[in-house]
């Protein structure tokens, strides 16, 4: 609802359990665990992901190389 209430239209609810499955706890221990990324690493993408999702614009960041 939130972000149908922001202009996200119709697909709306898609864009919420993406972001949703993107928390999955299975996802975050094999990202943290497998792939050796930190808690901190993993909240700053989730956080820059529902931010691109919201303004179509990424945080500037420079702080984790890809």
């Amino acid at each position: 609802m939130l972000l149908r209430t922001i202009g996200m239209g119709t697909r709306s609810g898609l864009l919420a359990h993406s972001l949703l499955a993107a928390l999955d706890p299975g996802l975050i221990l094999y990202q943290w665990h497998e792939l050796g990324h930190s808690l901190k690493e993993l909240a700053d993408n989730w956080a820059d992901l529902a931010h691109r999702v919201v303004t179509g614009d990424s945080i500037p960041s420079t702080e984790y190389s890809t």
